[in-house]
C-alpha cells in the first residue's frame, strides 16, 4: 500500500517588502497597502510557479542585503567587487538607519552600473569604513594620519570627478552624489572643516538646479534628485548644529508658513516618511532663527526686528503640534512594526531635542509670556522625557537589523547630538550623568557624520570636571540635584571665541593630545 502524499506547507505570498520586515502583508495587487501606507517601496511578489506555488529562492530576509549577490558585472579588480559586496551587505544599511534605504540600497547601486565615478566612491567609501570599524580613525587621536592607502583612495575619486564633470555626459547628480559621498569621505577620516566644506559644496549646487526651470520641471519625476534633496536638507540642518555659528545654506520655510498663516505641521501624518521632512523643515527654520536671534544679543527688547519675536512664538506652537500628530502616528501600528514604531520614536526624539533648545533659547531672550523659571522646567521635564525615549530606542533596536552591532558610521540616527545637548542644556544633574551614561552606550554609533560620540562624551565629561572643581561645595553629594546653571554656560570659557562646536571640540581635545 502505497503511503499517502503529504500535503505542500503552505507558503506565505506576501510582497517581498514585508517578508523582509517579517511582517503580515495584505497581499494587495499591485502594491501592497500597508507598504504605501508607511511609504515604503513595494518590491512587488515573487513570480509563481505551476499549480499556484510561489517560487522561493532562499530566506526573504536575505533579499536585499544580507547574503547579497551583485547582479551585475563590475569590471575592475577582485577586491573592488569584494568591498561593493560589503557595501551592500554592511554599509548601505548602516548609513540609511530608518530614513532611506531606498537610496542608499537600490539607487547608488543602479549609478554604480552604469557611471564609473559612482562606482569609485562607493568602493572607496566601503574601504574607509572597514577601516573605521577596525578602529583605524578614532576622533579622539588627533596626531595619528590617515592611512596612505586612504588619501590616495579618495585623491582618485577626486580626479575621476573632475574628469567626468569635464565631459559631455556631466549630470546633476552624479555631482550631488560625490558630495556627499566627499563629505562621509573627510568624516569618517576626522577632517571636520573639510567635510562641511563638501557638504556646503553640494548645498550650492544644489541651489543652482533648484533655480534652474529644466530642474524644477524634473524635479517631481527624478527620483535620484528627490531623495539627494532630502538627505542634503538633513546633513544642512546637522552640520549647522555642530557649528551653530553656520547658518544653515538652504531656506525650507516659505514666507506664508513663517507667518503663521500656512502651518508646517499638518494634522495628520500619513508616514514617517512624511514626518521626518516636516521636522527637517521645522529644524532648518529653527536654526536660521537662532542665528539670528544670536545677532541681537545685545540689543535691546525694543530694537529687536519684530519677525523675529513673532518666528519664535510661530516656532514653539509647530514644535508642539508636531510634538501631538507624532504621538498619534506612533499609534497607527502595533507591535507587530517594530521599524514603525522606532522610526517614529526617533523623530519624537529629535523633536524634543530641538523644542528644548528653543525653549532655553526663549527663556533668555526678551520678555514672554510665562516666567523664565517656568521655560527652564519644561526645558528640563523635555530632556527628560527625551533620555527615557533614547533609553527606549536603545533597548529595542538591538532587535532591529538596522541597528545590530556597535562601532558603526551613520548619516541617520543622530542620537550623539541630542545627547550632548541634553547634558550641555540641562540645569539637572541627574539628567547630565544619564546624557553621559548614554553616550557610551554600546548601541550609539561611534560616529555620526561629523559627531564623534567619544569626543562628545569627553568634552561633557571636562567641562563637568572643570565646574566641579570650581564649586566643590555644590558637589559634595555626588548627586546633587541642580546645577546653579546651565553646563554650557558654567562651561562658557570652553565656547568663547570657540566659532561653534567644530573648534571647541579641536581645543579640547588638542589640550589634552598636548597633555599626553
Amino acid at each position: 500500500m502505497s503511503k499517502p502524499r503529504r500535503s505542500m506547507p503552505k507558503v506565505r505570498t506576501g510582497c517581498v517588502t514585508c517578508k523582509i520586515r517579517r511582517i503580515k502583508c495584505d497581499e494587495q495587487k499591485p502594491h501592497c497597502a500597508k507598504c504605501l501606507q508607511t511609504g515604503r517601496e513595494c518590491k512587488g511578489y515573487l513570480p509563481a510557479k505551476k499549480g499556484g506555488q510561489v517560487q522561493d529562492t532562499g530566506p526573504p530576509v536575505s533579499i536585499p542585503i544580507t547574503t547579497y549577490s551583485i547582479p551585475f558585472k563590475v569590471p575592475g579588480s577582485q577586491a573592488d567587487r569584494q568591498l561593493l559586496h560589503y557595501y551592500c551587505s554592511v554599509a548601505a544599511g548602516k548609513l540609511a538607519g530608518f530614513s532611506d534605504h531606498e537610496l542608499w540600497t537600490r539607487l547608488i547601486l543602479q549609478r554604480c552600473y552604469h557611471q564609473p565615478i559612482i562606482r569609485s566612491v562607493v568602493v572607496t567609501l566601503s574601504s574607509l569604513y572597514q577601516d573605521h570599524m577596525r578602529g583605524e580613525y578614532d576622533g579622539t587621536k588627533l596626531g595619528r594620519s590617515p592611512p596612505a592607502k586612504s588619501i590616495e583612495q579618495i585623491a582618485k575619486c577626486h580626479r575621476r570627478l573632475t574628469m567626468h564633470l569635464g565631459s559631455s555626459e556631466a549630470s546633476p547628480d552624479i555631482a550631488l552624489i560625490c558630495s556627499v559621498f566627499f563629505y562621509m569621505f573627510e568624516s569618517l577620516l576626522g577632517n571636520i572643516h573639510q567635510a562641511i566644506w563638501h557638504l556646503n559644496q553640494g548645498l550650492n549646487l544644489l541651489q543652482q538646479y533648484q533655480r534652474d526651470s529644466a530642474y524644477l520641471a524634473s524635479s517631481e519625476s527624478d527620483v535620484m534628485l528627490f531623495h539627494l534633496t532630502s538627505l542634503l536638507s538633513r546633513l544642512d540642518v546637522q552640520a549647522s548644529f555642530f557649528d551653530y555659528d553656520r547658518t544653515p545654506v538652504l531656506s525650507l520655510v516659505s514666507l506664508a508658513e513663517r507667518s503663521g498663516n500656512v502651518p508646517v505641521v499638518p494634522d495628520i501624518f500619513l508616514s514617517t516618511v512624511q514626518a521626518e521632512g516636516i521636522l527637517t523643515k521645522l529644524q532648518n527654520w529653527m536654526m536660521r532663527h537662532l542665528i539670528t536671534c544670536g545677532k541681537h544679543k545685545k540689543t535691546t527688547f525694543e530694537d529687536i526686528p519684530p519677525q523675529i519675536i513673532y518666528d519664535r512664538q510661530v516656532l514653539d506652537q509647530q514644535f508642539r503640534k508636531f510634538g501631538t500628530v507624532i504621538e498619534k502616528l506612533a499609534g497607527t501600528y502595533g507591535d507587530d512594526d517594530l521599524e514603525w514604531e522606532n522610526h517614529s520614536l526617533l523623530l519624537r526624539i529629535h523633536a524634543r531635542a530641538c523644542h528644548s533648545i528653543l525653549l532655553e533659547r526663549i527663556s533668555t531672550f526678551g520678555p514672554t509670556p510665562r516666567g523664565p523659571d517656568d521655560y527652564r522646567r519644561e526645558v528640563d521635564e523635555n530632556l527628560r522625557a527625551m533620555l527615557s525615549d533614547i533609553s527606549l530606542f536603545l533597548s529595542t533596536s538591538q532587535k532591529s537589523t538596522q541597528s545590530e552591532g556597535s562601532g558603526h558610521f551613520t548619516l541617520s540616527s543622530h542620537l550623539t547630538p541630542a545627547l550632548f545637548y541634553a547634558g550641555l542644556k540641562t540645569t539637572n544633574c541627574e539628567t547630565l550623568d544619564i546624557s553621559l551614561e548614554l553616550l557610551k552606550h554600546s548601541q550609539i554609533p561611534s560616529r555620526e557624520g561629523v559627531w564623534d560620540a567619544s569626543t562628545a562624551e569627553s568634552m561633557l565629561q571636562k567641562i563637568k570636571a572643570c565646574v566641579i572643581q570650581e564649586r566643590d561645595d555644590q558637589y559634595e553629594a555626588k548627586h546633587a540635584v541642580l546645577l546653579d546653571d546651565t553646563l554650557e554656560k558654567l562651561g562658557m570659557k570652553f565656547f568663547e571665541g570657540a566659532g561653534g562646536l567644530n573648534e571647541a571640540f579641536k581645543a579640547l581635545y588638542l589640550e589634552d593630545w598636548q597633555g599626553h
